[in-house]
Parts: C-alpha cells; sequence; structure tokens
C-alpha cells in the first residue's frame, strides 16, 4: 500500500487501484503490473514506500485473554475475514480496535476489553529504483 504517494507514479487511487501492485497485502516484483507491455517499472524492483501497522496489546489484557481462552489454543482476535484487501484496511482497523475495545457484537464475540495501541508507519526504501514510465 502506498498511501503518501505524490508522485502519481500509482495513479488515482479512485480509477487505478493499489491493489494492482499489492494484491491482499502482497507484493512480488516478478508479476507485472502493466501485463501486456514489454517490462513494468516494477519489476524486480523494491516498491519506494511501504506501510507497516503493529497493533500490541498490554501484558495485563493478553492474561486475562489467556485465562478465559481454552489453554491448548491462542485466543482469535483477528478473524480471517479481516486484512484480505488493502482498500478495506482502515475499515479492518476499525474493526480490529472494536474487537479489542469488545464492543457488543463485535466480529469475534471477544468480552473482554483489551488495553491496546496502534502504531503504524510509512517505511521509505531507499534502494527502490521505481520510476514513472516516459520519465
Amino acid at each position: 500500500k502506498c498511501p503518501n504517494d505524490k508522485s502519481g507514479f500509482f495513479g488515482n487511487r479512485a480509477t487505478t487501484p493499489l491493489t494492482s501492485i499489492a494484491q491482499s497485502y502482497d507484493y512480488d516484483s516478478r508479476i507485472s503490473v502493466n501485463s501486456g507491455q514489454n517490462q513494468s517499472p516494477t519489476s524486480h524492483q523494491l516498491p519506494p514506500l511501504i506501510q507497516i501497522t503493529l497493533v500490541a496489546i498490554d501484558e495485563i489484557s493478553a492474561n486475562r485473554l489467556h485465562s478465559f481462552e481454552d489453554q491448548e489454543s491462542e485466543p482469535h482476535l483477528v478473524p480471517d475475514i479481516l486484512f484480505k484487501d488493502p482498500f478495506q484496511y482502515e475499515n479492518d482497523l476499525n474493526k480490529l480496535e472494536e474487537i479489542l475495545k469488545a464492543s457488543p457484537g463485535n466480529l469475534a464475540q471477544n468480552k473482554i476489553p483489551c488495553q491496546y495501541q496502534v502504531f503504524t508507519v510509512d517505511v521509505v526504501l531507499r534502494s527502490s529504483r521505481w520510476k514513472q514510465e516516459n520519465s
């Protein structure tokens, strides 16, 4: 996902899906985003920017969750339906926060409120050599 692209390389978000470069949160430089053309500018290249998000719960919350879960299984706070489509990132993050807050009707049916913090950072990959086509 490249939310802060100012160059226009990734196109207009409304008309050019970012998933064309990061389908299902994957990036594979061997797959051309410009099928039918000679060589994509992304071919065998690192993306110029990646966004990393970490959601952390505190130890007290983890212990409370563990005490209410089956001792042989891990707590399942992130349902498999979340974080599949990069266009749904904000929506999925909001749903995860509802789960962690133990909001009524949350997707994981969690009833134990957690103390948590969301950390998000955009990382510039200086080794990236992507260029706009025709430049």
